[in-house]
């Protein structure tokens, strides 16, 4: 089974850079979300405005995880 990606990237809500990774809900039909390092922001696991954590910045990955499925 291939890991989903994680990378780094500046946070504007904690005002730091924090490990973003993409994760897929399991109780969500396999849901896509990102995963954010930082347990103590209000938005973890939300991914909501005005949380920055999009599924799209991962979209290279996801394309790429596509292709290598069909």
């Amino acid at each position: 089974m291939d890991s989903l990606p994680s990378k780094s990237i500046s946070c504007s809500v904690v005002s730091g850079p924090v490990t973003i990774s993409l994760r897929r809900h399991k109780s969500a039909g396999g849901r896509l979300f990102v995963r954010c390092s930082e347990k103590d922001c209000l938005y973890i696991d939300v991914n909501q405005p005005p949380c920055p954590l999009t599924v799209s910045l991962f979209d290279g990955g996801i394309s790429a995880r596509s292709a290598k499925k069909t």
